[in-house]
C-alpha cells in the first residue's frame, strides 16, 4: 500500500584583535584560495617586493607576506607571536586601528623580549589575521602595513641603544577566509616550505604567543573574556607550545595568571566505531520483497551532515538511484527525477536537506499511485557545530577543496527543522548518526584540527 497523503500547504574583530578524500601525503595548498573570490589588492599572484623602510612586502594569493633583514633558515625554532593584542594594542579603547600610528607596544618589556628571543636562536615570526583588508575595510591595509614597519623602526632603535644590529622579522598576514586564516595552517605551511630544502621545523622547541586563548570573563581582575580562542588552537594544531602575552611579556608588576583554558577536539566522540543507525530492529535495506515493492528513502540533515557519502555507500551499492539538488539543481527536476525513477522500477534516495514537512510530502506525492511503495525518513542527527566543521574540513583540509557553504545555510536549515514523524506518511523514521571513517591517516589528522 502507498503511505497515506495529505494536502500540500502554501508551500569579535578579526587581528585588529587577531580574532576569532583520500591523502596519500600531506598536501601542499601553494593556492588555497583558488575557488574563492580574490580581491583586487591581490590579483596577479606574488608580486615583486615593495621596499617600505625596512620592510619588503610581498603577496601570494590572500597571504601579506613583510620580511625584515635577511632569514636565516638555519633556524629551526621558531618563536611565533600574534600582531594586535600581543605585540602591539591599540592607543585607546576601541578595537581597530585607525591609521598607522595608532599603536603602542603591549608591555615595554616586548622589544627585550623578541631581540631575546632572536639571540636564543629562534626565528622570529608574526602570524596575523587581517582578514579585514580583503573586506574593504577603510585604510586597512594602509593601518596594518603602517603599524608593522613603525613597529620594526621602534625595534630598530631599541637594538641601536644596545648596540646590537636589527634582528630579521617575518610577518605573515592571511586576509581572507580560507587556509592562511588562522587556527588553519596555511601560515605555519608556508614557513615550513621554506625551510624544506634546508632543515625541517623543531616544533619540540618552537611556540607562539596570542591573546585569543579563550579565557572566560574575569580571567583577571576588570578583563573581559576572549574575543575567540584561534590562537590557542593554532598552537595545537601545529603542534607547539603556547603561551598568552601577559605570561610572555611581563609588565613592570609581576602578576599570576590563571591557567590557560584547555580546548579540545570537541568531535572525538564521532570517531568511535559505533553503529551507523537506529533503531537496528529493522534492516537498512528492505529484506525478502518481491520486485514490484520499490523503497524510497527521504533524507533530513544540515548541510555536510555525511547525508551524500551515507547515501552513496549504503543506499547506492545497493542499487538505489540517488536525486540530489546539487547535481539537477532545482526541485521540480528533483521530484521529476524520483517519479521517473520509481517508474522505471527503481529504489530512490533523495539526498537533499530537507528540512520542512512540506519539502518531504513533494516527495511523497512524487509516488505513483498505482506502485506499491514505502516511504522511509533517515534523520541525519549530527549537530550544527559538527557539520559547520566538516564544512571546512572539506573546504580547507583536502587537497581538492569543495564550495564553501556559507554560515546562513546552517542557521536557515536550523531555523526551520521539523523533525520527520511517522504522522507525515513515513513507514519508518531512522536515526543517522555521523561516524567519521577515513582513507589514510593523513586524512584522519586533517578533520582532527581546529578550523575555526
Amino acid at each position: 500500500m502507498s503511505p497515506p497523503k495529505r494536502s500540500r500547504k502554501d508551500s569579535p574583530p578579526d587581528d585588529s584583535t587577531d580574532d576569532e578524500q583520500a591523502v596519500s601525503k600531506r598536501p601542499r595548498r601553494s593556492d588555497p584560495t583558488s575557488a574563492l573570490p580574490i580581491h583586487p589588492f591581490f590579483t596577479g599572484g606574488s608580486t615583486k617586493p615593495a621596499s617600505r623602510g625596512p620592510v619588503q612586502w610581498t603577496e601570494k594569493s590572500t597571504l601579506l607576506i613583510g620580511v625584515v633583514g635577511t632569514q636565516d633558515l638555519s633556524r629551526t625554532s621558531i618563536a611565533g607571536f600574534d600582531f594586535d593584542g600581543t605585540i602591539v594594542t591599540v592607543k585607546g579603547s576601541h578595537v581597530h586601528a585607525k591609521n598607522a600610528d595608532d599603536w603602542k607596544f603591549f608591555s615595554t618589556s616586548v622589544p627585550e623580549r623578541l631581540l631575546k628571543a632572536h639571540e636564543d636562536g629562534f626565528r622570529v615570526v608574526i602570524f596575523s589575521n587581517q582578514k579585514g583588508i580583503l573586506e574593504g575595510r577603510s585604510s586597512a591595509k594602509q593601518a596594518f602595513v603602517g603599524r608593522v614597519e613603525n613597529v620594526v623602526k621602534a625595534l630598530e632603535t631599541h637594538c641601536r641603544k644596545e648596540s646590537k644590529s636589527l634582528f630579521p622579522v617575518l610577518v605573515l598576514a592571511g586576509c581572507g577566509n580560507d587556509w592562511f586564516r588562522k587556527p588553519r595552517l596555511g601560515m605555519w605551511d608556508h614557513v615550513e616550505e621554506e625551510h624544506r630544502a634546508v632543515a625541517p621545523l623543531d616544533r619540540s622547541r618552537s611556540f607562539y604567543v596570542g591573546d585569543a586563548a579563550g579565557r572566560p570573563a574575569a580571567w583577571m581582575p576588570g578583563h573581559k573574556k576572549d574575543f575567540a580562542d584561534t590562537d590557542l588552537k593554532f598552537a595545537i594544531n601545529v603542534g607547539i607550545a603556547f603561551h598568552v602575552p601577559e605570561a610572555y611579556f611581563p609588565h613592570p608588576a609581576p602578576v599570576v595568571l590563571p591557567p590557560v583554558p584547555i580546548v579540545p577536539f570537541p568531535h572525538s566522540t564521532h570517531l568511535e566505531n559505533e553503529v551507523h543507525y537506529t533503531p537496528t530492529t529493522l534492516p537498512l535495506i528492505p529484506e525478502n520483497r518481491d520486485a514490484n515493492h520499490l523503497d524510497l528513502v527521504i533524507l533530513t540533515g544540515f548541510p555536510a551532515s555525511g547525508k551524500s557519502s551515507f547515501a552513496r555507500r549504503f543506499l547506492g551499492e545497493k542499487g538505489y538511484a540517488i536525486v540530489n539538488q546539487d547535481t539537477l539543481k532545482t526541485r521540480p527536476k528533483c521530484i521529476a527525477a524520483t517519479k521517473n525513477f520509481l517508474l522505471e522500477g527503481k529504489n530512490v534516495v533523495v539526498d537533499n536537506t530537507n528540512p520542512t514537512r512540506d519539502v518531504r510530502q513533494l516527495y511523497i506525492e512524487a509516488a505513483p499511485d498505482r506502485l506499491t511503495v514505502t516511504v522511509r525518513s533517515f534523520m541525519f542527527t549530527a549537530p550544527q557545530e559538527l557539520c559547520v566543521h566538516n564544512m571546512l574540513f572539506r573546504s580547507f583540509g583536502q587537497p581538492r577543496p569543495r564550495k564553501h557553504i556559507p554560515s546562513v545555510a546552517f542557521a536557515t536549515f536550523a531555523k526551520n527543522l521539523e523533525v520527520p514523524t511517522t504522522a507525515e506518511g513515513f513507514h519508518e523514521v531512522k536515526s543517522i548518526r555521523f561516524v567519521a571513517e577515513f582513507r589514510s591517516d593523513e586524512e584522519k589528522r586533517m578533520w582532527s584540527l581546529h578550523y575555526s
